[in-house]
């Protein structure tokens, strides 16, 4: 037991210490979901009223962002806790993935670990794997869900074998939770608990009708907590957003293609086996499936979706596709070396499971974490913190409310995408949202509404005391009409 805290303590620790110090987002998300997570904090009000500057989204899931701003009062750090709880969701993610693709031994588990390693080097560049929602995307949120799926999961089919009505009332409550962090997700839940209710790999004459009416019980009443959900406003809004996302057009449709081909070959190899980690996988990979094709169907009949909400499922269905291959590899190399070498089984029998078995996995989650994030484009999270005080700083010199709304950051020493980050929640934009948006495309947009833009010292100095409107140490706050007069 002690071996083990260690290394999940470590696991976490190392975690904590890279993903929770590095920001490998992209884009204006991050500024939205850190406005989420502040407004959380400081107001401690959900929905968002009307006359919030988060008006447009006041139905937005904000079960990551309550966590992020618990923990953001402990470090001292709102910004600093959406990197922690990021960290948090990607160990947990992999962690319960771990522990569905332990195999029979310990021999047969590492394998299955090694595999879906080399598998997921392989497939990196096509960025579909749980991790890349924050590497370019920031979809906070959704990384935070689908860790919540995992964990969630990991309980329901843990508790399968209990009377189908307690595991009912712990499966509705779970789904209802893991809606608060993120809906598509809580479906995707619903419906893969729905699957392993029903033993996927036991044989098909083993109680059927009893399974089919369970099945079909769980999907409505599931699905139903899922649905009917307060957070569920928003995102029927979203799914018809037409936004960007690192997965391509051609990999979502290719990913969809293979994973209706890779279930009924999982489906068959491990039919009849009573494997409850097997069944779990087939069940996990039919909850991430259902809403592609759906939401991919309603698409190309014309009545609603998007190529991007299809996407959304993306994430949790790469990983899974994943999952599924490297067990199918190592189960087919397993049964032809069981044909050629009869001493092979025999090897297998003697590898039981040890204490090291939480320490190889813990080993397999860094592994995975490194092969998704190690060498993509990041920022170091205390240089997000230090400009984010710097703001706050600029803000205290005076009474706030002159700044918000109408207000950018082009703070030119930054990425646009930092300036967002920092800038939006801050300077709670409203109508110069559209504006901050724009400076990813040009450093000059159009001001004519804006009634004042931040900028470090250096750049402040070259304007005219009077252009000056507020100063601090490392910021100035200059007029929009001195900007637009170009500096002297």
């Amino acid at each position: 037991m002690g071996s083990r805290f260690i290394a999940l303590l470590v696991l976490f620790g190392c975690a904590i210490f890279f993903l929770g110090a590095r920001d490998f987002g992209g884009g204006v998300d991050g500024g939205v979901h850190y406005a989420i997570a502040d407004q959380l904090s400081e107001n401690l009000a959900w929905p968002f009223s009307k006359d919030s500057f988060l008006s447009w989204i006041p139905h937005y899931p904000p079960g990551a962002h309550f966590l992020a701003a618990t923990i953001g009062a402990v470090v001292g750090s709102t910004l600093h806790a959406l990197f922690i709880v990021t960290a948090i969701s990607v160990v947990v993610f992999y962690l319960v993935a771990a522990d569905l693709m332990r195999g029979a031994s310990l021999l047969k588990t590492v394998s299955h670990y090694a595999v879906f390693v080399i598998v997921a080097i392989a497939f990196r560049k096509y960025r579909f794997l749980t991790g890349n929602e924050m590497v370019d995307n920031f979809f906070f949120a959704q990384l935070a869900g689908n860790a919540a799926l995992m964990a969630g999961f990991g309980i329901i089919y843990r508790t399968a074998n209990l009377a189908f009505g307690r595991w009912l009332a712990i499966g509705f409550v779970t789904t209802h939770v893991v809606g608060w962090f993120f809906p598509l997700s809580a479906i995707e839940l619903a419906l893969a608990a729905s699957v392993v209710r029903g033993a996927p790999m036991l044989a098909l004459q083993t109680d059927t009708k009893k399974r089919i009416i369970e099945i079909a019980i769980s999907a409505v009443i599931l699905a139903a907590a899922a649905v009917i959900h307060p957070t569920i406003i928003d995102m029927i809004v979203i799914s018809a957003n037409d936004g960007a996302t690192s997965i391509s057009d051609s990999t979502i449709i290719v990913l969809v293609l293979g994973v209706s081909i890779l279930m009924p070959v999982f489906l068959i190899t491990f039919l009849g086996s009573g494997s409850v980690r097997a069944g779990a996988i087939f069940a996990l990979g039919a909850g991430a499936l259902a809403p592609c094709l759906l939401l991919g169907i309603l698409l190309f009949m014309g009545t609603g979706g998007s190529l991007y909400a299809v996407k959304k499922s993306g994430f949790l269905l790469g990983t899974v596709a994943c999952i599924m291959l490297s067990v199918l590899i190592v189960e087919f190399i397993d049964r032809i070396a069981q044909r050629r070498f009869s001493r092979y089984t025999n090897v297998l029998d003697t590898l039981r499971f040890s204490p090291l078995q939480t320490v190889i996995s813990c080993v397999f989650v860094a592994a995975v974490i490194f092969s998704v994030f190690s060498g993509r484009l990041s920022e170091p999270v205390g240089r997000l913190k230090s400009y984010d005080d710097d703001v706050r700083q600029l803000l205290s010199q005076g009474p706030p409310d002159g700044f918000y709304g109408a207000t950018l950051s082009m703070n030119s020493a930054l990425t646009p995408h930092i300036n967002f980050l920092i800038g939006y929640p801050l300077l709670r934009q409203t109508a110069a949202t559209a504006v901050q948006h724009k400076l990813f495309a040009s450093k000059y947009p159009d001001l004519t509404n804006i009634k004042s833009v931040i900028v470090n010292v250096d750049e402040g100095s070259r304007y005219k005391p009077d252009c000056v409107i507020r100063s601090s140490e490392r910021l100035k706050a200059i007029s929009s009409d001195c900007i637009l007069s170009k500096p002297p």
